[in-house]
């Protein structure tokens, strides 16, 4: 017991609700600050539902996003549905977008653009096509 325990309090505080569209329940991502390299986080979205993860740029750089897969909860089969993913500015408790793009899972960048020094964030929407709880895994680079 000792030993789920301190799996568990860890997880607890490294998760935790970044936002969502208001006509749905709240969606959770991880936040973290960083520097240059590889990231990836996973959000969990509803029908129309939209989840966040913001992040610390140190050095203005190239930033690519990718959405690289999409799965219903509990299950491992992945899904071909559309999502919007985009590039922004915190804003209150959501991400106030700059750019984005309709995308289904790939193993490249489906969204690249240059970033400059501050805090971002990258959003995860649905567009229609999610038909129950999905797990979304989104991989960036910052540089």
């Amino acid at each position: 017991m000792k030993a789920l325990r301190i799996l568990i309090v860890p997880l607890a505080l490294l998760t935790g609700a970044c936002g969502s569209d208001s006509a749905t329940a709240p969606s959770s991502a991880t936040s973290t600050t960083s520097t240059a390299g590889y990231e990836g986080f996973e959000a969990t979205l509803d029908q129309r539902g939209s989840s966040f993860f913001s992040f610390n740029v140190t050095a203005a750089g190239a930033a690519g996003v990718m959405l690289a897969s999409i799965v219903r909860q509990g299950q491992f089969t992945p899904l071909a549905v559309h999502l919007r993913v985009g590039l922004g500015i915190p804003a209150g408790e959501g991400c106030s977008i700059t750019e984005s793009v309709d995308v289904l899972p790939a193993l490249t960048p489906q969204l690249t653009t240059t970033l400059p020094v501050g805090i971002h964030c990258i959003s995860v929407e649905d567009i229609g096509e999610v038909t129950s709880t999905v797990i979304a895994a989104i991989r960036f680079t910052h540089t």
